[in-house]
């Protein structure tokens, strides 16, 4: 079972809390930088959560400079740049998961909605389904990374199901990616019908976006909204992409996927439908009915 807490998420909590402290303490950043001998950037990738070790004099020094008094409130500070520090079970696979960042953030996601337009979301792939995908990808894994590959997301579906408070999946399917017979029709006839074992979890949400709907608000592409313990600013869009994956922290930006995600719900099917589509879908890829 993957650990907890998630290091990604403390060093989050972490930065947020830390740029909270400066505009309380009515400092700019540029400010802070300089009263800290750091040059501007160091700064900002602390408050941007792009660090990887931060030094307990640090964050006492930035306390000590937005004036934070109260001693247990400095070393709660201190104590979470330690389990930020920490390796999580993610580590193992940090060369094929490009060093955990929004494995982090999923570990402890407290939702999740994902909209997916020509594949299955990775959480409800099945292993098979997966070893197709990956089969197809320029410069091939070996059967060695493939297997790791393999393990990597099975931990990660540990905790759909196995966590006293599991995660909350929304997912939106494209009908597209439910036609595409990746592996062949046997390989997808069973992606199929785990989908419909999932969906009859009571933290997923499974629903498909149907073909009749034409055009719709999200042809932009999949995405995905997270949101995370330790609001407020406990919510962001990852944008995944071939090679790599970008986050969306501004509300603004948030807010706009917010509304995209809610137009794609108007128009999807209910999961009584969806289901209904889906078991249509996987008699005709078992060839039911035919001579």
């Amino acid at each position: 079972m993957p650990d907890a807490p998630s290091p990604e998420v403390r060093r989050r909590l972490l930065s947020n809390k830390l740029r909270e402290l400066r505009e309380a303490a009515g400092m700019g950043a540029a400010e802070a930088a300089e009263a800290m001998g750091w040059d501007r950037t160091k700064l900002h990738r602390i408050e941007s959560s792009r660090w990887k070790r931060l030094k307990p004099d640090d964050v006492r020094g930035l306390a000590e400079l937005y004036k934070v008094n109260r001693s247990e409130q400095v070393e709660a500070l201190v104590e979470l740049s330690e389990q930020a520090r920490a390796k999580a079970w993610w580590s193992r696979y940090a060369d094929i998961l490009g060093g955990g960042r929004y494995v982090g953030l999923e570990a402890e996601a407290l939702t999740i909605r994902t909209y997916e337009a020509l594949v299955i979301p990775g959480l409800l792939q099945t292993e098979e389904y997966t070893q197709a995908l990956l089969s197809k990808v320029p410069n091939s894994p070996s059967p060695e990374e493939a297997e790791r590959r393999l393990k990597a997301r099975s931990a990660r579906r540990v905790r759909l199901f196995h966590f006293e408070a599991p995660l909350r999946l929304y997912a939106i399917i494209d009908e597209a990616a439910l036609r595409k017979a990746v592996g062949g029709r046997e390989v997808m006839r069973r992606q199929v019908r785990s989908l419909l074992n999932d969906g009859e979890q009571a933290n997923i949400s499974i629903r498909v976006l149907p073909d009749s709907a034409g055009a719709h608000a999200g042809l932009g592409g999949p995405f995905t909204l997270l949101e995370l313990p330790g609001a407020p600013k406990g919510r962001l869009v990852f944008l995944e992409s071939a090679y790599d994956g970008r986050f969306l922290e501004q509300e603004t930006a948030v807010q706009e996927y917010d509304l995209i995600y809610d137009a794609l719900s108007s128009e999807a099917l209910s999961e009584e439908e969806s289901a209904a589509l889906m078991r249509s879908l996987a008699e005709e890829e078992s060839g039911a009915g035919q001579p």
